[in-house]
């Protein structure tokens, strides 16, 4: 099972490199904001990250520099988890397509360890149907929630549910879909969850496997709509990193429900 944690743009633990312009918008990216280049320094070097993983498992620093790129933009970073990797108080970010989430009819329920949880995902003809309601409940305490303001049409990030209330120790998460009328789709992208765990050996229920155990891996977000659906796809090299230019690219494909008692499916 491969455990990833992402950066964001604006955190403390990236180095840039050169005079960059940092930006805060109204959605549809990592904490609303992203990070360009505001010089041509940046063509040499961009950016510097450090971090502890595999291939061998020691320390590691990544400079990225975008060459020719016109106009690059940074969302965030995604880094898989190698045993020697610290991962305590770190955002562990949890695709659609994980083992570990349980699907069944209207409903979906995680359990992990941490101290925050956050679920993102997107919606599709608002501006048709605003019917939509869900019970988001954490270790037994229920909260309802309908379409967040702010929401944009088709356009993922958009946070559908977060608490960051709950004592550090192990909690599970439950997602019951209450109301929704065609033709108004919503669909879960991922969720994050701000570790209690100093490793991958402290995860509850954690079982390593070799392409964790061999592979390093990490992907650059993108302000062109990189959604984390994307941690399912990622290459297996050491380093690989996607800076898009424009927003020309569809977003990744959320689990989708359309309406009340639909199964959760793919968004074609």
């Amino acid at each position: 099972m491969a455990v990833h944690f992402i950066v964001d743009d604006q955190s403390p633990e990236l180095k840039y490199l050169c005079p960059v312009t940092k930006e805060t918008v109204s959605g549809a990216y990592l904490n609303k904001t992203w990070t360009t280049t505001a010089s041509d320094q940046c063509l040499e070097g961009w950016f510097q990250y450090t971090f502890y993983g595999t291939v061998p498992d020691e320390q590691h620093t990544l400079v990225y520099a975008p060459g020719s790129l016109d106009t690059p933009t940074f969302d965030y970073l995604i880094v898989e988890a190698g045993p020697s990797t610290p991962l305590q108080n770190q955002t562990i970010v949890v695709d659609d397509t994980d083992p570990g989430l349980i699907y069944g009819g209207d409903t979906l329920e995680f359990n992990f360890s941490g101290s925050s949880v956050a679920i993102f995902g997107a919606f599709v003809n608002i501006s048709v149907g605003h019917d939509f309601s869900a019970t988001y409940t954490v270790d037994g305490i229920s909260t309802v929630a309908s379409i967040p303001d702010g929401t944009l049409d088709g356009l993922p990030m958009n946070c559908l549910f977060s608490t960051s209330t709950m004592p550090a120790g192990n909690h599970t998460l439950s997602v019951q879909i209450t109301q929704i009328s065609p033709p108004l789709f919503v669909g879960f992208d991922f969720l994050m969850y701000n570790a209690s765990f100093a490793n991958l050996e402290e995860i509850p229920g954690y079982v390593s496997s070799s392409s964790s155990l061999e592979q390093r891996k990490y992907l650059a977000g993108t302000l062109a709509g990189g959604v984390i659906g994307g941690v399912g796809f990622i290459f297996a090299v050491l380093v690989f990193i996607i800076i898009l230019r424009r927003r020309n690219r569809g977003a990744g494909r959320p689990n989708v429900m359309g309406q009340k008692n639909r199964i959760w499916s793919e968004l074609k």
